[in-house]
């Protein structure tokens, strides 16, 4: 296996580990929650580092650093992950580690992907089977 295969089944590794972290968020009832798109006024836009939360910000760390090689990755800027929380729409909170380091998200258009089956299954256009769920989780 290349260095580059390695790194791409990592970062699919990474992705999905932050899909299982944040599942409580995304699993709570769309009632209490707006959908999206969030109509905000541009005045109240910031940008995502001014909205870094400390408490948040220790969470994601503390997260990353339970993996070994994920805490070495991150301590040689090899790894980059940003979260951000939109449970309240009110307080966005975001996270970064490596947040300044420029690489190459080969895994960012998957999130698309999974967001757009996501919506159709929780609008009922693609039934919530095993298969689905497998699926999902490659």
């Amino acid at each position: 296996m290349t260095e580059a295969q390695s790194r791409q089944i990592f970062l699919v590794m990474v992705f999905w580990a932050f899909a299982f972290f944040c599942r409580p968020v995304a699993a709570q009832s769309t009632a209490d929650h707006p959908y999206l798109p969030l109509s905000i006024p541009d005045h109240d836009v910031k940008p995502l580092r001014n909205l870094v939360d400390p408490q948040f910000q220790k969470s994601l760390e503390a997260r990353l650093q339970q993996n070994p090689l994920w805490a070495k990755l991150m301590a040689d800027k090899r790894l980059a992950v940003g979260l951000v929380d939109l449970s309240d729409p009110e307080n966005v909170k975001f996270a970064r580690v490596n947040g300044n380091q420029m690489m190459y998200a080969a895994s960012l258009p998957k999130l698309a992907i999974l967001l757009a089956a996501e919506n159709a299954i929780e609008e009922g256009k693609i039934p919530n089977t095993q298969d689905v769920q497998n699926d999902l989780r490659i």
